[in-house]
């Protein structure tokens, strides 16, 4: 199998682990977005986080979409549910549990590579690409919004790359592509 073509399947197989003694829920789109909202380091570095920050993480993936989504309408609620459950999680390794939540995140997020033109962010969507998605799932797919959002972010991305193919982008690398590159790296790494 190629590189690309396994990243499509592992989308559709991805089972999500227990961390922390609560089972997460499949990543989606949004657990990105509360992830977001929180500020989780989860998303954006591979520093070590406090055992308040993985706790939040947890509390947050472990909540099914419809679930998730009404408490972060409540705000202030969610913060107290968080604090709580961040108390009564302390018990454990932490560094387990942060290589798990780590993983989690990585299996739902590990994405076929795509070609960046030079400029093309300039000539982009102005909407945020998770608005974009939503639409492509809703529209082409026949998918709800509920399940649109509750999708597994790893398959939802899948079915977006496949329709801006139909569409014509030729913006997804191909495996010999990928190899190609990585090649050259390794070359200029070692050479």
């Amino acid at each position: 199998m190629g590189l690309t073509r396994d990243k499509f399947e592992k989308a559709l197989f991805c089972q999500p682990p227990e961390c922390m003694g609560r089972q997460l829920q499949p990543f989606s789109l949004a657990h990105y977005l509360a992830l977001q909202i929180i500020d989780s380091p989860f998303l954006y570095s591979n520093a070590a986080a406090p055992i308040g920050q993985l706790g939040a993480a947890v509390f947050l993936c472990s909540l099914p979409t419809a679930e998730l989504f009404a408490r972060l309408s409540k705000g202030q609620s969610l913060a107290v549910d968080v604090e709580h459950f961040g108390r009564l999680s302390g018990a454990g390794n932490h560094d387990i549990n942060e290589r798990i939540f780590r993983a989690y995140i990585a299996d739902y997020t590990d994405l076929p590579e795509y070609w960046h033109k030079p400029g093309a962010d300039d000539k982009g969507p102005r909407a945020p690409w998770e608005f974009h998605l939503i639409r492509i799932l809703t529209s082409v797919y026949n998918c709800t919004l509920e399940q649109a959002w509750s999708m597994p972010l790893a398959l939802a991305r899948c079915y977006f790359d496949v329709e801006q193919e139909c569409q014509g982008s030729e913006a997804l690398m191909t495996d010999k592509e990928q190899a190609d590159i990585a090649k050259l790296k390794a070359s200029a790494t070692n050479g």
